[in-house]
């Protein structure tokens, strides 16, 4: 029982943000109202809920899973004397063999592949939407060499693009109306893609000063 109560209380905490990430769902907000204005083929509320779900899915990824660097991180560094860049780098697939943090990397950006089509119809294609979770997760192992204890690991890459792949399989199963309207209506999305980018650069804002 007691292993259970640890289990819950660590998802609890891990699926909690402090409230320097409120701003962040107000800006997420804003700029899907933007994309709203401008015009789309999507409803308001499916793009808000979207972009907020979004949002929320970042800042736990980037705060409590990824450990992306934040300034309290590099102010610790500083006073210690210690570098600010700590490359941590495994560039040989499965040099370990095949493990469950392979899965679990999987399971994390599932996520990724089913929210970014959800929020923009230019993601709707499947080509864009893997794009999305490839520079993604790029960005997180980049980011990852600017902490003290993250490697850099090319099985979190591949594990990551297949979880964003899968997550939009997922995505054309629950919407299964969307891949017609991408045909009708994707030449008037214009840089809707810019949604889901956007986001992403206040999911990690927010991280790096909480």
């Amino acid at each position: 029982m007691q292993i259970q109560l640890n289990f819950f209380d660590a998802l609890a905490d891990m699926l909690c943000l402090s409230p320097v990430f409120l701003a962040g769902f107000l800006i997420s907000g804003l700029l899907a109202l933007l994309v709203i204005r401008k015009g789309t083929a999507l409803s308001g509320f499916r793009l808000l809920a979207g972009s907020f779900l979004f949002y929320y899915y970042l800042c736990i990824l980037f705060k409590h899973v990824v450990g992306m660097p934040t300034l309290a991180e590099f102010l610790r560094m500083y006073r210690t004397g210690k570098s600010l860049f700590h490359p941590v780098l495994s560039l040989i697939p499965f040099q370990d063999g095949f493990s469950i943090s392979f899965l679990l990397n999987i399971v994390l950006f599932l996520p990724m592949g089913f929210l970014c089509p959800v929020i923009s119809v230019k993601c709707q294609h499947p080509a864009k939407c893997l794009l999305m979770g490839t520079a993604l997760t790029v960005f997180v192992e980049t980011g990852q060499m600017f902490t003290m204890y993250r490697a850099t690991d090319i099985n979190d890459l591949a594990a990551n693009i297949l979880g964003t792949l899968l997550g939009y399989l997922v995505y054309r199963v629950v919407f299964r109306g969307d891949s017609i309207r991408y045909e009708a209506e994707a030449q008037y999305a214009g840089k809707d893609w810019l949604l889901p980018v956007g986001i992403v650069g206040v999911a990690f804002v927010m991280t790096f000063f909480s």
